[in-house]
């Protein structure tokens, strides 16, 4: 990756793993805990998503 990257993982207890990632164009305008929040916003929204299934 590079260092306009953020990648946030989600390990759930029953093993299940979401990963997600959030870049910006332009070095220059990465703001860290911009992405650490986008990264983590996407990864929850997987989340729901895939084990949403498991709550039917």
């Amino acid at each position: 990756m590079s260092d306009k990257t953020t990648i946030c993982l989600l390990i759930f207890e029953n093993g299940y793993e979401v990963e997600s990632r959030s870049t910006v164009r332009d070095v220059n305008d990465f703001r860290a805990v911009i992405g650490k929040d986008k990264a983590y916003e996407k990864s929850l929204k997987r989340a729901v998503v895939a084990l949403g299934a498991f709550l039917k």
